[in-house]
């Protein structure tokens, strides 16, 4: 087994960018189920140091860290990202199994984690 592993603090603040070089925002949260241990989403906020009016729950699936850890690449224009479903700081959706979350699984292109199969973790 190939198995590569990172700290959530590790990532807590770094840039997610496009595969353009486009900012896209930086991660704020890691969320996982508590029940099963999935990696359910990350929290990209938009704005300066994660003060931005928009949060947006991207699944897990849909990152990548780039080798030198610099970064998180995610796979969308930026005015794609813009359109993406989104929250505010003082508004968090309902988790884990919520409406919101699969309507983010759904605009991403991924099944939504807890209906996702284990064989290629």
């Amino acid at each position: 087994m190939n198995s590569r592993l990172i700290s959530s603090v590790a990532l807590i603040g770094i840039e997610v960018k496009n595969l353009e070089g486009q900012d896209l925002g930086d991660i704020v949260d890691i969320m996982l189920d508590e029940t099963s241990g999935a990696t359910a989403y990350a929290v990209i906020a938009t704005g300066f140091l994660g003060l931005g009016d928009r949060y947006f729950a991207v699944p897990w699936r849909a990152l990548r860290i780039n080798s030198k850890k610099e970064l998180v690449q995610l796979d969308i224009s930026r005015d794609d990202f813009k359109k993406a479903p989104s929250f505010n700081k003082e508004n968090w959706p309902a988790f884990p199994h919520s409406d919101f979350i699969t309507e983010v699984h759904d605009y991403f292109g991924f099944s939504p984690y807890w209906q996702e199969s284990n064989d290629d973790n």
